[in-house]
C-alpha cells in the first residue's frame, strides 16, 4: 500500500470533495512522540513545584534578627510585668480578706500541758470524752487501724488510737 492515497469524489455543487487515506505504519509512529510529550508535561511541572517547595528559606540579614530579637524581648518582658500584677493583686486580697488576731501573752504551743488520759486507755471512745479534750480548748485527733499520721509535733494535741471495735488502745499527747 502506499504512503497516501487520494480518493476524489463528485459533490452536489460541482465542487469535488477530496479525501486523503493514510497508511496505518506512518500513523502509528505519530502517536508515541506524542504520548511521550502529554505523559513528561505534568511529570517535568511536578518536579519544579518539588524544587521550589524545598528550596532553603530565605535568610534574615542581621538587622532582621535583631528586630525580632528585641520584639520578642519586649513580649516577654509585658508578660512577666503582667503576671507580676496579677500575684501582687492575688496576694493583696487574701491579705484582705485575712483578719488579724492579737497574739495571745501565752499561746497554746508555748503552755505546759499535762497528759493525763492514760486511764482511758483500754476503755471504748466514747462522745463524753471527745467533750471534755474540746473542753480543755486541745486538739485532737482519733486514729482508726490503718489511717495515715502526719509526723508533726504539737504538745497541745491528743492523739486516740482505737481498734476496729473502738477501744482506746493507744492515748498520748505530741
Amino acid at each position: 500500500m502506499k504512503a497516501l492515497l487520494s480518493v476524489i469524489l463528485p459533490s452536489m455543487n460541482d465542487e469535488p470533495h477530496k479525501v486523503v487515506l493514510q497508511d496505518k505504519a506512518q500513523t502509528a509512529q505519530a502517536k508515541p512522540a506524542l504520548w511521550l510529550v502529554l505523559l513528561a508535561f505534568p511529570l517535568l511541572l511536578g518536579l519544579l513545584i518539588g524544587l521550589v517547595k524545598n528550596a532553603p528559606p530565605r535568610r534574615q540579614s542581621q538587622e532582621e534578627l535583631q528586630s525580632e530579637m528585641v520584639n520578642i524581648e519586649a513580649q516577654g518582658m509585658a508578660r512577666q510585668a503582667e503576671m507580676q500584677r496579677e500575684m501582687l493583686d492575688k496576694i493583696g486580697m487574701i491579705m484582705s480578706e485575712t483578719k488579724t488576731t492579737p497574739v495571745a501573752d501565752n499561746p497554746p504551743s508555748m503552755q505546759a500541758y499535762s497528759c493525763d488520759f492514760e486511764p482511758w486507755s483500754g476503755m471504748k471512745l466514747q462522745s463524753e470524752m471527745l467533750e471534755s479534750i474540746k473542753g480543755a480548748k486541745r486538739p485532737y485527733r482519733v486514729l482508726k487501724p490503718g489511717d495515715v499520721m502526719t509526723q508533726d509535733y504539737s504538745p497541745a494535741r491528743v492523739n486516740i488510737e482505737i481498734d476496729d471495735t473502738g477501744t482506746i488502745t493507744r492515748i498520748w499527747c505530741g
